[in-house]
């Protein structure tokens, strides 16, 4: 019975599971970088310089050899750099991880417990022996050692911004130690 009644159901629900899945959705070719190199080129502004058609075929190479998005290429062009070196800083600033924009505005206790953190060999460490880590490493730099609640509150923060995380006292790297080296 239940078989007879869950197969008559099926077809009423298929269309909802259909347009929720997107079996209508058009798929999109990444582009090569001469066709994004061609659109760009055809845009109103690029029709300026010679020194812009550079920056265009910088950028269609740059996008093509990652995601070969159109809109990826436009957005960087917006606020365009005027030549090659600023657009590749410009590129570079544009799909850098956002963990390592957070890193650059821990202050120096977030950043020791990262760096900490890092030269451990296991994922995971016990927060008592992090602690104990950390005014070891306080002592090596010379630097005033972090009282017990202070630490707590800099481990609140580091697992309020996504670089750690807190299970049973453990304290687990929740990043990759590549992305900020």
């Amino acid at each position: 019975m239940l078989l007879i009644l869950l197969s008559n159901r099926l077809g009423r629900l298929s269309s909802k599971v259909e347009s929720r899945i997107g079996k209508n959705r058009i798929e999109f070719k990444a582009y090569t970088a001469d066709q994004l190199e061609r659109i760009l080129n055809q845009s109103k502004n690029s029709e300026k310089e010679n020194s812009t058609n550079l920056v265009n075929k910088f950028v269609a190479k740059k996008v093509a050899g990652g995601t070969g998005d159109i809109r990826k290429a436009r957005d960087l062009l917006e606020d365009g750099a005027p030549d090659i070196q600023g657009m590749n800083k410009k590129i570079k600033e544009y799909y850098e991880p956002l963990i390592v924009r957070y890193h650059r505005l821990l202050n120096k206790y977030q950043k020791m417990v990262i760096r900490v953190i890092n030269m451990s060999e296991s994922n995971k460490m016990d927060g008592v022996g992090l602690y104990n880590d950390v005014k070891r490493e306080c002592k090596i730099n010379s630097i005033e050692i972090l009282p017990h609640y202070d630490y707590c509150d800099v481990i609140e923060d580091l697992r309020d911004m996504g670089f750690i995380k807190i299970r049973n006292r453990e304290v687990t790297r929740d990043y990759l130690v590549e992305e900020l080296e």
